[in-house]
């Protein structure tokens, strides 16, 4: 069942259903009594529940529909500039909670895919785990939507994939975008402490020329998101080292031995490399790599508030120096507040 008051909306998300390889009939409510009574009179497979239906949230109606016994999966799409919901009702183990940013229909395929799969028993190695691993991506992209530092952006998804068994880090192109710049880490701290004695680095301050890295210039610099299966490799790439025997010291201490390269974007443009490893498979990639786009879009609208900042402070600027301007008629004071006004600006 397919529940949703926005009827163009609930449409596209029905057709997108219909697209999967997977033979559905995709019963729609737009309200959510006729959501209930739908739910009492026959069994459904799948519940996706599009915030808000009417003036009641999505996370309650599922709650009501988990209190009236109904256990099917549900996949609820959140409306992040509602506010955080509160208690969604949903099963981490068994839910998926997706915030409705950034590519959140290839995530909704994605999810539907999972559940369906499982459903038919022909789930990957990792389906299982799917639904907690998503859970927690999408609490962490809520929790971004309205923050205004990059690193806290960062540490707060960085902290979530930790919590679920990942690691990562964050690589931004410098400004003569002919290196990566690490950014930021949640290496375990033997990781930490490897990279400082084997290669007497700060591990914050490291960089990668982008003529060391194929592997960023042939996949992640077009958009593509890219599984690594030889971790080695990454570490030859990203931190410059050709001796197999340190590699291998470092790759253990940062417990690599696969890994998913996720393209950052800024304005349209690839800016850097959400590098996750720890206990990532192939069958994850669709699933980061849609959390990529939910990342990048977070940090795209961080730049567009700091944009509009900086224009505010600027009119303010201009708008005292036109005040002070026009408080004088002394040619040497002029002069004196333009020039001011340009250092400032």
């Amino acid at each position: 069942m397919l529940a949703g008051a926005n009827e163009e909306q609930t449409e596209q998300i029905q057709q997108v259903l219909q697209s999967l390889d997977f033979p559905l009939q995709v019963t729609t409510a737009h309200t959510p009594s006729q959501c209930l009574t739908l739910l009492a009179q026959q069994e459904f497979a799948l519940l996706i529940l599009d915030d808000p239906l009417q003036d009641q949230r999505g996370p309650e109606l599922l709650a009501q529909v988990r209190h009236a016994g109904h256990a099917m999966p549900a996949i609820l799409l959140i409306n992040p500039d509602l506010g955080e919901p509160g208690e969604t009702g949903s099963n981490p183990a068994r839910d998926y909670v997706i915030p409705k940013r950034g590519a959140f229909q290839q995530a909704l395929i994605w999810a539907a895919c999972q559940v369906l799969r499982v459903l038919q028993k022909e789930a990957p190695a990792s389906a299982q785990r799917g639904p907690l691993v998503w859970h927690a991506l999408s609490r962490a992209a809520l929790e971004t939507h309205h923050q205004q530092d990059r690193k806290r952006v960062y540490r707060t998804i960085g902290q979530a994939l930790r919590e679920i068994g990942f690691y990562s880090s964050l690589w931004l192109l410098d400004k003569s975008q002919e290196a990566l710049r690490l950014h930021c880490t949640t290496y375990p701290p033997s990781g930490q402490r490897v990279i400082l004695a084997e290669l007497d680095l700060d591990p914050y301050q490291i960089t990668a020329p982008l003529k060391r890295l194929p592997l960023f210039r042939e996949h992640v610099f077009q958009g593509k998101t890219c599984f690594v299966a030889n971790g080695l490799e990454l570490i030859r790439q990203f931190l410059g080292v050709e001796d197999p025997i340190v590699a291998c010291r470092i790759a253990r201490a940062l417990e690599l031995t696969a890994a998913v390269l996720v393209p950052i974007l800024q304005a349209g443009e690839v800016a850097g490399v959400l590098v996750i490893h720890g206990d990532v498979q192939a069958d994850d990639v669709p699933m980061l790599e849609v959390f990529g786009h939910q990342l990048s879009a977070a940090l795209e609208q961080l730049r567009l508030r700091e944009q509009e900042h900086q224009r505010a402070e600027e009119m303010a600027v201009l708008y005292e120096t036109s005040i002070r301007l026009a408080s004088t008629r002394n040619l040497d004071t002029v002069l004196e507040i333009i020039t001011e006004t340009a250092l400032r600006l």
